[in-house]
């Protein structure tokens, strides 16, 4: 991290430099996939500059910067102005000359806000793998408590009474629980799905 101790901030900007251009050289392509594997990489973002004067998506920093990553429509957007970007591979082509950073600093930043993407993807897939478990059985007993609600209504209560039925309004609160049920399974899904996109 960066500090206010100029002894200290220049050893951060020599070994800054250092991993920078072990970096280039391991890593010409600029896979992040691949970076992030590498033993050096935290320790690479930390210390950039870059990465500790501005932040992502629309969160502001110290010296007010801010900017924000689109990385379905490849725009950055600093200051309310939005550039253009495209991508070859694993390179960031800037489309325009006129810059509020240098063309350095904004591939970095686009390629942080990727990282954090697939970040996020792999934790909601993840969660989704642990937890999936949970909506399916939501959706079963709410199947069953529409189809069946006498059978919900047994093992709920029936069981306790010998040769009782269940009265209509006990069987429409099981209906009624099962179309809740089934209705926050699906929207958990859908939410779960919609961010691994």
């Amino acid at each position: 991290m960066w500090t206010d101790d100029p002894l200290i901030e220049e050893a951060n900007k020599q070994r800054f430099k250092e991993l920078d251009e072990y970096f280039n050289e391991k890593y010409p392509e600029k896979n992040t996939n691949e970076m992030s594997q590498d033993k050096y990489y935290e320790e690479w973002r930390n210390l950039d500059p870059a990465l500790q004067q501005i932040t992502i998506h629309t969160n502001s920093a110290p010296g007010n910067f801010s900017s924000e990553i689109d990385l379905k429509n490849q725009t950055y957007t600093y200051k309310e102005k939005t550039y253009d970007y495209q991508m070859e591979g694993n390179k960031i082509i800037l489309e325009e000359d006129n810059l509020p950073l240098d063309k350095e600093t904004i591939p970095k930043l686009i390629r942080k806000a990727e990282q954090e993407y697939q970040n996020d993807k792999t934790y909601n897939r993840n969660l989704l793998l642990k937890t999936i478990w949970l909506p399916i059985l939501f959706i079963v007993i709410g199947v069953l408590s529409i189809k069946r609600p006498d059978w919900i209504w047994f093992f709920e209560d029936g069981h306790k009474y010998k040769g009782a039925e269940p009265s209509n309004f006990a069987l429409g609160i099981n209906i009624f629980r099962g179309f809740i049920g089934i209705v926050l399974a699906l929207a958990y899904l859908y939410f779960i799905l919609r961010s691994m996109r």
